[in-house]
């Protein structure tokens, strides 16, 4: 796990965990965002995908285009249904929307509009209630 430091927390200096590098809290316990969660080789894709269903993400919005290419122009490998296999496997559940921007371009306001929707609607809509930390003995 990949550690992040967050300045102005209110509480100073504690290190936010992150399931792996380029990707970070937007707002943390609550919106997360980051890189291209899968990967060819299976093993690295399922210690990415385990480790953000590890971080409670339940929902994914996948801004990348169907057919968008990697940098070696091989097409990035669907990371959806190795997802959902892992998180059935530990008796979760996990939903996926995607809303593709085409690569280097800004949203229209409509797409826009729709990723603000789909954020508020799974990650500030009250559906999400992270744990409550206990001490031991309380």
């Amino acid at each position: 796990m990949a550690n992040q430091v967050i300045p102005d927390s209110p509480i100073l200096l504690l290190p936010i965990s992150v399931p792996f590098p380029r990707c970070y809290w937007v707002v943390p316990g609550k919106f997360m965002a980051g890189c291209y969660p899968g990967s060819e080789d299976v093993q690295e894709a399922e210690r990415k995908l385990r480790g953000l269903l590890e971080h409670r993400i339940r929902h994914v919005i996948n801004l990348m285009e169907p057919n968008e290419f990697n940098r070696d122009m091989r097409p990035f490998v669907p990371y959806e249904g190795s997802m959902k296999s892992i998180a059935n496997s530990i008796g979760l559940e996990v939903t996926f929307e995607r809303i593709p921007v085409r690569d280097g371009w800004v949203p229209s306001h409509g797409e826009m509009v729709r990723i603000l929707d789909c954020i508020d609607t799974n990650a500030f809509s009250g559906a999400f209630r992270p744990p409550i930390p206990r001490h031991p003995g309380h």
